[in-house]
């Protein structure tokens, strides 16, 4: 089992966290925009939607801190591996820019603020991007291991039990 370093787990964290707070505050942004009743039942489906997403990342980020191996994988090769390791860099760099955006506005002057702004906002994907490669090289390294211990060689019954196993699915 690869095991999941504190770094990784907090740039995990940090990229979840910086996805549910644009999205809470948009969903809170839009609620006094009432004008009839079927605007009034879309912005609460919305926000009811919203607020499953929002709590299903706090969820999220409650196990990764709770529990020791939540982001843990099994080795994997190929593909999994790969994704695995582009989704980590995205997460790391998602992190750094997460925090630029937070850190870089005060210090900056008015003219450099909208250059630093739009760089950062564009930046701002490669979280998501990471996050998303990261879980699905996961899932795939545990697919891995699942195809390799159900191998047909290990399915295969011992000649000692041929024709007495639920394993053996010959036809007699």
């Amino acid at each position: 089992m690869k095991r999941a370093t504190f770094l990784l787990k907090l740039c995990y964290c940090l990229n979840l966290f910086g996805l549910l707070v644009p999205l809470a505050l948009a969903r809170l942004g839009s609620l006094p925009l009432f004008e009839d009743a079927t605007t009034a039942a879309a912005a609460l489906f919305s926000g009811l939607i919203a607020l499953v997403l929002v709590l299903a990342g706090l969820y999220r980020i409650g196990l990764v801190v709770r529990l020791p191996g939540t982001l843990d994988a099994w080795p994997a090769v190929g593909l999994a591996d790969a994704l695995q390791r582009v989704g980590s860099a995205g997460l790391h760099a998602g992190a750094v820019v997460g925090l630029a955006s937070l850190v870089a506005g005060p210090w900056l002057h008015a003219a450099d603020a909208l250059l630093a702004a739009q760089v950062l906002a564009m930046a701002g994907g490669i979280g998501l991007i990471g996050l998303v490669l990261f879980e699905f090289g996961r899932l795939m390294s545990f697919e891995q291991r699942a195809r390799d211990e159900l191998s047909p060689q290990r399915l295969r019954p011992s000649p000692a039990i041929e024709g007495h196993s639920s394993l053996d699915r010959r036809k007699h």
